[in-house]
C-alpha cells in the first residue's frame, strides 16, 4: 500500500515540512511498554519526558490541549527518529527550528541537483524565486544595479532604494498572491521574462512595470531559505521524502497510551479514541 505522510508535520503551525510530502511504504516499529516512569515517548532510545513535552506546546494553546500535545509529540518523534540532536529542544520555538535543521540535514545530499537546475533560471528551472526593488522615477537604476552587482544584498538594496515600504519590510522578496515566494516561470508575466532576457540568478535587471519600474533579480540559490531550496525541484522533494521514510520506517517508536498511539500510515501520534 502506498501512503502519503507529511515530513516533520507541524500540525496547524507552518514550517519546512509543509513543503514536502512523502510516499511512505514502510511502517515504523512501536515499543509495547513504557521505557521509563516519566517518559511519554521515545524514538530509537531518545526519550521525551512529560515535563519536556509540556514545554513544547505553545503557551498560547496550553499543555492541556490533547491535540496540541500530540502535534508537538509527533514533530519531536519525527525529528528524533532521523538521528537529529534533540538536546537543545526545550520549547516550541526550538523544536520548530530543529525540525527545519533536521529536514535540511536530510536534504543536503540532494540539494546540489536542485541548485544546478535553479542555475538555468527561466530557461530550465522548475521554479524561480524573485526579488524586486521598486524604484522612484528620480532614482538612477544603474546605481542600484551597480550596487547590487558589487555585493549589496537584496534586503539592503530594498532598504536603501525601494519606493514601496512593503518591499523594505520583506527584504525585497517578492511574494505571490498564493503566499508563495517561488513560482513556475511559465506563470510569470511574459513581458517580465522578456525584459529580463537570459539573466541568471543574482543578476539584477531593470524592468518596466506599467507606469513604474523595478530592479528585479532571480534570487541566488544560496540566499534562499531551506524551504525555498527544497521547493525548486519535485524530484529532490521525492528523494528527501524517500530518505525520510527509509529512516522513519526502521525507527523504534514508543508513545505512552495516555497520549495516544503512533500511526505509521500518517507518521503521527493519533488519539486512541475519537475526541
Amino acid at each position: 500500500m502506498i501512503r502519503r505522510t507529511a515530513i516533520f508535520s507541524l500540525g496547524h503551525r507552518s514550517g519546512l515540512a509543509a513543503t514536502m510530502l512523502a510516499v511512505a511504504t514502510l511502517a515504523a516499529c512501536s515499543s509495547p511498554s513504557s521505557p521509563g516512569s516519566d517518559v511519554v515517548a521515545s524514538a530509537n532510545g531518545v526519550e521525551l519526558s512529560g515535563e519536556r513535552l509540556q514545554s513544547l506546546v505553545p503557551a498560547t494553546v496550553g499543555a492541556a490541549n490533547g491535540a496540541a500535545s500530540r502535534s508537538a509529540m509527533t514533530q519531536w518523534l519525527q525529528v528524533a527518529a532521523v538521528g537529529h540532536d534533540m538536546s537543545t529542544v526545550t520549547d516550541a520555538a526550538t523544536l520548530e527550528s530543529e525540525a527545519a535543521a533536521a529536514a535540511l540535514e536530510l536534504a543536503a545530499p540532494f540539494l546540489r541537483a536542485a541548485g544546478d537546475a535553479y542555475a538555468t533560471g527561466f530557461e530550465g528551472s522548475p521554479k524561480v524565486c524573485l526579488g524586486a526593488v521598486p524604484i522612484a522615477a528620480e532614482t538612477d537604476p544603474n546605481e542600484v544595479i551597480e550596487a547590487m552587482t558589487s555585493g549589496l544584498s537584496l534586503a539592503d538594496a530594498a532598504t536603501k532604494y525601494s519606493a514601496d515600504p512593503a518591499f523594505v519590510q520583506s527584504g525585497g522578496v517578492l511574494t505571490f498572491q498564493d503566499g508563495s515566494t517561488c513560482v513556475d516561470p511559465t506563470q510569470l508575466n511574459p513581458d517580465v521574462v522578456t525584459q529580463m532576457g537570459g539573466a541568471g540568478p543574482g543578476e539584477p535587471v531593470l524592468v518596466q512595470l506599467g507606469a513604474g519600474q523595478a530592479i528585479v533579480v532571480i534570487r541566488a540559490f544560496d540566499t534562499l531559505t531551506p524551504a525555498e531550496q527544497l521547493s525548486i525541484s519535485p524530484e529532490v522533494q521525492q528523494q528527501v521524502a524517500a530518505e525520510f521514510n527509509a529512516q522513519l520506517g526502521t525507527a523504534e517508536i514508543f508513545v505512552d497510551k495516555r497520549f495516544g498511539r503512533w500511526e505509521p500510515a500518517s507518521a503521527s501520534v493519533v488519539a486512541l479514541v475519537v475526541e
